[in-house]
């Protein structure tokens, strides 16, 4: 489908395999397993499944907002450059980025994977997150503002910067962490950091 910067609206009552398509606003509701063959550039785009899962996972995808449900079936999503994410409901998301990753609305998910070759990664969320697959970028700030901050300790982060992490409530991380840079980490309850080399920052909590 091209239909350049104007709206989009399609429904597949099974499942469907996307060839490629250019919108401004796009709306995708499917019934079964969602994956492609060729890139999809869109403006926003909302993407709404009921069974089976999503695999948007083109070199050329190009979302400047992403918004995904798919229930707790797992979701896997590619962006050459920027994207804001809206909200997303999956069992494992793994997202593979070229620029700064941002959110707008809650990510709910079982497991939490993202790569970026670019940018900063900002996961900002009112509630409890808990990062538990593998997370890689060039900076990382985490924050929630009424939460947690937890990690699964056979997970990882790989930071090349300097990570911030500032939660309302506790902040665990004991994953095989690696951060380049000085960790800050700030928490409203108990907080535990390992980094698998030698790690330095500030520090607080209460």
């Amino acid at each position: 489908i091209d239909n350049a910067t104007r709206t989009v609206s399609f429904t597949d009552k099974t499942g469907l395999a996307v060839g490629g398509i250019k919108a401004g606003a796009l709306t995708l509701a499917t019934g079964g397993t969602v994956t492609q063959t060729g890139p999809i550039t869109a403006a926003t785009a909302t993407v709404v499944n009921t069974a089976g899962t999503v695999t948007l996972d083109s070199a050329g995808n190009d979302f400047g907002s992403l918004a995904l449900d798919n229930g707790t079936r797992d979701v896997t999503v590619a962006d050459k450059s920027d994207v804001a994410l809206g909200a997303v409901k999956a069992g494992a998301f793994k997202l593979s980025t070229g620029g700064n990753v941002t959110q707008t609305a809650p990510i709910t998910a079982a497991s939490l994977a993202v790569a970026a070759t670019a940018g900063t990664v900002t996961l900002t969320n009112a509630g409890n997150i808990r990062l538990d697959a593998t997370l890689a970028a060039s900076t990382l700030t985490v924050t929630s503002t009424a939460g947690a901050i937890s990690q699964s300790d056979a997970s990882a982060m790989v930071v090349a910067g300097a990570p911030r992490f500032t939660a309302a409530g506790s902040i665990s991380l004991g994953g095989a962490n690696q951060f380049g840079g000085d960790v800050q980490a700030t928490a409203g309850g108990a907080l535990t950091v390992r980094d698998s080399d030698a790690m330095a920052g500030s520090f607080s909590s209460v």
